[in-house]
């Protein structure tokens, strides 16, 4: 299914007349769509209209899909975690606007807008950590970050799994913070509360959540720009 929306007006000049082309969102709703979900991205990417953008509503695909998407159609954007955001935000209390804002905020950048629940790099850079608990080899690349926020460390790995009481420490069930949505937004979730971001939210500083996610404050202009965004639609 494709629905299109109507967004705000984009100026265009042509022959010295300026031609109103209004800015054109592009649903793609996709459930294991494999097959016919190309030929469908070629048509739109294929339109000559200038001013518009595509975004693929997945529910739950395990056929491969949204990997299809993602390496071949950089510009699509990807939402698979609607449903999961929705129960997950609320029994963690992430349940007044500017809270929303400011979690919303920093998922969209430390996932890219959604695009990943997984680091991109291998990890290898974790390796030997003490201070995230990687003491065995391999824990880098095992522990890697993962998660809409990126849950990065054996040690927050364990501390998660203890709370919700699993085992996330094996290479199988490590990965499931990425692979499984309910799970990439829970992890997220629980490293909201569990670091008292609510709090900072509500006192509104971007600048110590970012602090207490990243440790520093890599991206924060980003970061920054997405709470605007984010305030703009919730606030109002």
């Amino acid at each position: 299914m494709v629905q299109l929306t109507l967004s705000h007006p984009a100026g265009q000049k042509s022959d010295g007349f300026e031609i109103e082309f209004p800015e054109v969102t592009v649903v793609v709703l996709n459930y294991n769509g494999k097959k016919h979900i190309r030929e469908c991205l070629d048509s739109i990417f294929g339109m000559d209209y200038p001013q518009f953008k595509v975004v693929v509503v997945d529910n739950a695909s395990n056929d491969g899909s949204l990997d299809s998407v993602k390496r071949s159609y950089p510009k699509a954007k990807i939402v698979k975690y609607n449903d999961a955001l929705n129960v997950k935000m609320l029994e963690n209390d992430i349940n007044s606007p500017l809270r929303m804002a400011h979690f919303l905020a920093q998922i969209a950048h430390e996932s890219a807008e959604l695009r990943y629940s997984e680091e991109i790099a291998s990890g290898e850079a974790y390796e030997g950590r003490a201070d995230l608990g990687n003491t065995q080899p391999g824990d880098g690349k095992r522990f890697k970050g993962r998660g809409l926020i990126q849950l990065t460390g054996r040690s927050n790995y364990k501390r998660y799994g203890k709370a919700r009481g699993r085992d996330f420490t094996t290479d199988e069930t490590a990965r499931l913070l990425a692979t499984d949505p309910d799970l990439a937004v829970d992890v997220s979730c629980w490293f909201w509360v569990k670091h008292d971001l609510n709090a900072l939210a509500d006192a509104d500083d971007v600048m110590a959540i970012t602090k207490k996610i990243n440790g520093g404050y890599n991206g924060l202009p980003d970061r920054k720009a997405k709470l605007a965004r984010a305030k703009f639609f919730l606030l109002r």
